[in-house]
């Protein structure tokens, strides 16, 4: 396989694996918290809240902090 494809396969393998942890409503925070995460989170959060307020959200963290 060339190394293109190969590198284009793993992008979307890790696409569709990250749409259904979201379609799950599981969320990962595996880095410093910064404001930029930070706020791609909570904008996460509100949008899966609006798509459906009566299913629960999970947050895994695994942080150093921030």
């Amino acid at each position: 396989m060339h190394q293109k494809m190969h590198v284009r396969l793993l992008r979307d393998i890790n696409f569709i694996l990250i749409n259904r942890l979201y379609r799950e409503r599981l969320l990962f925070l595996g880095q410093e918290v910064d404001s930029e995460i930070s706020n791609q989170l909570i904008g996460l959060m509100v949008y899966l809240s609006i798509e459906n307020d009566n299913k629960d959200l999970y947050l895994f963290i695994n942080s150093p902090g921030g």
